[in-house]
């Protein structure tokens, strides 16, 4: 099947078939796809193809109690003494108790679980406190070094304590002589509360395949908002702040002198709000393909992002004999092609699984979204680009976008707490974003400026202005939007083909933390260590020098090893 993306085609429908408005107005509906918002739906797509084998819906919403787990065994095989516990008495504000794992973890795994409770809100004591499930597996050594290696999920709002995690982090170098901590952030997973939207849910499958109107999708923001609110859940209490000083609570409540962060993706905001509000404690991080608390969530720096993986695609086709031959003069007769599509769309038949056609109407726009949003899948889309490219230059739409019947995307919510994710990022970054921002970065990428000024491809019901007065989640202090000074030893990894968050990201994040190390990797995207799973080990070979010996450049020779994309037809 050709196809420029590799998501689900529901997302290109929604988009299609919404109306473009002005920035300032409601915007429309398009969640699902890569373009709509890039660490969250992209990274949904990889956590997808990495846990396919034990998907997080299987599980239970949240963990209840030590009793209330799976009904699986506690999974402690002679277990350690776990540290001390040094607050967990009435004066302390959190504490931390052992209790069974909520899921079964690999059997090769010795794995210590337990709850932190927490103040919901520690600006304002209301009463109620938040349980936040934790996962320490024990390093598979007799004398594991005392700073453990505490994990930072991204999404944002990605239940990260299942199984996956649990053994790919686990075999990593950096975790052979460091316990690794999985726990759930406030809001998430297995966490009491919850914030999830399966509202968000219903409305997607209610509406499939043309997608909900404007209206649809702030009516379940507010659905979400309300039945929140009806179970006594402070949503002004869920941001990076709060985030933050659980890390710092955990880390005291386990016992640990210090300890190593490793931060991935839209992890990095809770990250660097960590290291500028408690920095004692931290030895070292390390950030992933991290989001840092400025990216602009709303359009400049995800179609900034998008626009370079494109022209990466274009001038990497050029560079290769055989594809300009191929597919000479590709770039110009693409945007051509755009150009034409603008004044005058198609319209294409895709068939619906069960039955039936949907016409969507293919406009330049549309096919702009979709072609920069494979190109920022890196290695999982952009060397069979240029194909795809040449066929719309030619005008043959249907070859591009016509293939297996379309169907609904499994629900979100089993393991994205999509009402966590909207009202962190309303409080801590949609804030601080004024749409003379969009018309700053429409200017500097004119061809995408219906995809800023609109809004048209970005939308998801958590990052409009116009859900943020829905969520009503406050708004954080001025130093959250300032960029994050710090002297904490910082590794900051970066892939050249990541269009979610592009290395530009990394670069400016990096320049204000004085002991800190940049590495941008070729022929990989969206979050290096995954790379391991390829077979490429560079990534996770520095990170594990890295945090041995901190205040010390680690040795990235084989980043020279590791080749770019090839873009050389098959």
């Amino acid at each position: 099947m050709r196809r420029l993306l590799q998501v689900s085609m529901v997302a290109a429908v929604a988009a299609a078939t919404m109306a473009a408005l002005p920035v300032g107005a409601t915007t429309q509906g398009v969640d699902g796809q890569v373009a709509s918002d890039g660490f969250q739906a992209a990274d949904a797509q990889r956590r997808r193809r990495l846990l396919q084998a034990n998907p997080t819906g299987s599980l239970p919403p949240a963990l209840r109690s030590s009793a209330a787990s799976t009904g699986a065994p506690e999974q402690v095989a002679a277990p350690p003494t776990l540290p001390s516990t040094s607050v967990a008495n009435s004066r302390a504000p959190s504490n931390f108790e052992r209790s069974a794992c909520p899921i079964e973890f690999p059997p090769e795994l010795t794995v210590d679980c337990g709850v932190l409770t927490a103040p919901e809100n520690r600006r304002k004591d209301n009463g109620r406190t938040v349980r936040l499930p934790v996962a320490i597996i024990r390093a598979p050594t007799t004398t594991p070094k005392p700073d453990p290696i505490v994990y930072v999920t991204g999404g944002p709002s990605f239940n990260e304590i299942d199984p996956f995690s649990a053994g790919f982090f686990s075999g990593l170098p950096f975790a052979q002589d460091r316990d690794f901590i999985l726990y759930n952030q406030r809001g998430v997973g297995y966490a009491e509360p919850r914030l999830g939207c399966p509202e968000f849910d219903a409305l997607r499958a209610a509406t499939f395949p043309q997608g909900p109107t404007p209206g649809q999708w702030l009516d379940a923001v507010d659905a979400c908002h309300d039945r929140l609110i009806s179970e006594g859940v402070d949503l002004r209490a869920y941001n990076s702040a709060e985030d933050a000083a659980d890390l710092r609570d955990l880390r005291r409540a386990l016992g640990y002198k210090q300890w190593n962060l490793y931060v991935l993706s839209a992890g990095g905001v809770i990250g660097l709000t960590a290291m500028r509000l408690y920095p004692q404690g931290i030895r070292s991080v390390i950030l992933d393909s991290a989001l840092g608390n400025r990216f602009k969530l709303r359009g400049p720096d995800i179609w900034g992002g998008q626009n370079r993986a494109l022209e990466m695609v274009f001038a990497g086709c050029a560079a290769d004999t055989a594809c300009e031959a191929a597919y000479p003069n590709l770039r110009a007769r693409f945007y051509e092609r755009v150009h034409a599509l603008r004044a005058d769309p198609v319209v294409v038949d895709l068939p619906v699984e069960g039955g039936g056609t949907f016409a969507l109407t293919v406009d330049g726009d549309l096919v702009l979204a979709d072609a920069s949003s494979c190109a920022s899948d890196g290695p999982f889309c952009a060397p069979s680009l240029p194909g795809a490219l040449d066929a719309v230059a030619d005008g043959d739409i249907a070859s591009v976008y016509v293939g297996d019947p379309i169907a609904p995307d499994p629900p979100l919510d089993p393991f994205l707490a999509e009402g966590k994710s909207g009202v962190a990022r309303c409080h801590d970054q949609i804030a601080f974003e004024p749409d003379s921002e969009l018309r700053r970065a429409a200017r500097e990428l004119p061809e995408f400026r219906a995809h800023l000024l609109t809004l048209r491809f970005i939308y998801i019901p958590t990052l409009t202005k116009q859900a943020c007065k829905l969520w009503r989640a406050g708004r954080a202090e001025p130093a959250q939007n300032r960029p994050v000074v710090s002297a904490i030893p910082t590794l900051v990894l970066t892939a050249r083909w990541d269009g979610i968050v592009w290395p530009p990201e990394g670069q400016e994040i990096a320049s204000h933390l004085r002991n800190s190390f940049y590495f941008e990797f070729p022929g990989i995207a969206h979050g290096t260590l995954f790379a391991s799973l390829d077979g490429i080990d560079c990534p996770a070979t520095i990170a594990a020098a890295f945090v041995d010996v901190p205040r010390t450049s680690p040795d990235a020779g084989c980043i020279a090893t590791m080749p770019d994309l090839s873009f050389t037809p098959p």
